[in-house]
């Protein structure tokens, strides 16, 4: 009898030890951090010319999420994050679905994506500019239709139809790693959440993180106690400042903190997280192959005075969106902005000009390609996400000025696709022009039938201005023709 209790107790003890133990579950990640790809990427444009709509004190995506998926063992943090939560969200904001069934039946698979852009083994991971690419290329299929815990078999062929359907429209990174600035972090997250875009981020794991008990509201942050367990790749869904904190989404199943739900501390998330990519989705008039687009643009120079001050040109319409300056004696170093507006969200906003000389000047998107000298170290993303954001060039500070007399011509073009050669594009449009063609007909040459026809676009005759929907073409450019010192 006291051999049997004696057994008992050793097993008791066991127990106990053994809890504790089992408690300190691994938990599988995939994040592969490539600070290079993440810096390649386009980054959102900071607009400082847009004066934003007042940031709410809290928002939340969650009733637009699925329900929490479970990535298990395999790597595959980079495919829940981007495609089953992000772009899940996107879609359901796309077409206000609320009901959480309906949302979870309509998710994106994965495992679609994480399958065929994996580094190696199923445990090596992957990185979040190859799921946002593939994407964009790509697609993905419903998660209903690819459900594999089997990250080597891929998908069959007949999917890659279905995966067509809910291509993403582009991507872009709110902050490159070099902009460490913790407050202009978070502002730049709070942004895109209050503009209804989930924010996917590579945030650096420890063990406690992995580890936080079922229930738990609000995951605290102990530097002193940070053991390392990896990158791993999450969605920001929320934030609240009566916290301090975003709500993120999670791919560990309903059993992780508060139903696979954490509240992360503001500042504790910006130190943390090196990458942070926005989505953004097709609207519904372009899933109808409808060019829905509207955009302004004004000259404005400045006027003798107290300080500086911008007035705007009046102009007058010659038709088919070339208008003129009605004066004509503008004298060398004269001061002037550019204003491009766009007047429907995820727009593509292009700025050049061709000067008397026929030199060509791209004024946006700041890319360092377009010129190593004006744009070192820029990589400005050319969609513009939220509408009426005047895009002031060349910044609100600080003007361009007119360097040699005769005929300028400043060029906005309004895109509903990327324009992905627009830097070759407008070399040609100069060689053309100096050769004796003109503006309309460089235009024409080069756009071709990505050209929206003029009878689809109506053109404001008081200012420089449209709007069209047209079943045909997917560009309308707005041109200024600019004549100094007569």
């Amino acid at each position: 009898m006291k051999i049997i209790t004696r057994i008992f107790f050793l097993l008791c003890c066991f127990s106990i030890l053994l809890q504790p133990l089992q408690a300190q579950k691994k938990r599988a990640t995939g994040l592969r951090f490539d600070d290079a790809e993440y810096n390649a990427v386009q980054r959102k444009s900071d607009f400082k010319g847009h004066l934003f709509a007042t940031m709410p004190f809290s928002a939340s995506l969650k009733q637009y999420c699925p329900n929490i998926g479970n990535q298990g063992e395999i790597g595959s943090c980079v495919g829940w994050a981007s495609t089953y939560a992000a772009t899940t969200i996107l879609n359901a904001i796309k077409y206000n679905w609320t009901d959480k069934q309906t949302i979870t039946n309509h998710a994106l698979s994965a495992l679609f994506v994480y399958n065929q852009i994996k580094i190696g083994t199923c445990d090596d991971g992957s990185r979040i500019p190859d799921a946002a690419d593939f994407l964009k290329q790509n697609g993905s299929c419903l998660n209903n239709s690819f459900t594999s815990s089997d990250c080597y078999v891929l998908p069959p062929d007949n999917l890659f139809a279905e995966a067509g359907q809910y291509k993403i429209k582009d991507y872009a990174i709110l902050f490159t790693t070099d902009e460490t600035n913790p407050n202009e972090r978070i502002y730049k997250i709070k942004q895109s959440i209050a503009d209804k875009k989930p924010v996917i981020i590579g945030m650096t794991v420890s063990d406690d993180f992995m580890n936080i008990p079922q229930g738990t509201d609000t995951w605290n942050y102990n530097p002193d106690n940070f053991i390392y367990a990896g990158g791993h790749a999450m969605c920001i869904i929320g934030f609240d400042d009566s916290r301090g904190a975003f709500e993120v989404m999670n791919s560990w199943d309903t059993n992780w903190a508060n139903n696979g739900f954490v509240w992360i501390k503001y500042n504790d998330l910006a130190t943390l997280t090196k990458y942070a990519f926005q989505f953004y989705l097709f609207d519904k008039n372009e899933d109808n192959d409808i060019a829905n687009l509207a955009g302004e643009f004004n000259f404005r120079y400045v006027v003798p005075g107290n300080g500086i001050v911008f007035e705007n040109a009046t102009v007058t319409h010659k038709g088919n969106g070339y208008y003129e300056t009605d004066r004509k004696d503008w004298q060398l170093g004269q001061l002037f902005q550019l204003v491009a507006k766009n007047k429907r969200n995820n727009e593509y906003v292009y700025v050049f000009s061709v000067d008397a000389d026929y030199n060509v000047n791209v004024h946006f998107p700041r890319k360092q390609e377009y010129s190593k000298t004006r744009f070192h170290g820029f990589n400005e993303a050319p969609l513009v996400p939220e509408n009426n954001v005047e895009i002031i060039i060349p910044t609100p500070d600080s003007g361009l000025s007119i360097t040699t007399l005769g005929t300028d011509y400043l060029c906005v073009l309004f895109s509903t696709r990327e324009i992905s050669d627009f830097g070759a594009m407008v070399q040609r449009i100069q060689s053309e022009m100096e050769y004796g063609s003109s503006m309309e007909e460089a235009l024409q040459n080069n756009i071709g039938e990505k050209l929206v026809p003029s009878y689809n676009i109506q053109y404001q005759s008081d200012k420089m201005g449209f709007t069209c929907n047209s079943n045909a073409g997917s560009i309308v450019p707005l041109v200024l023709r600019v004549d100094s010192g007569q």
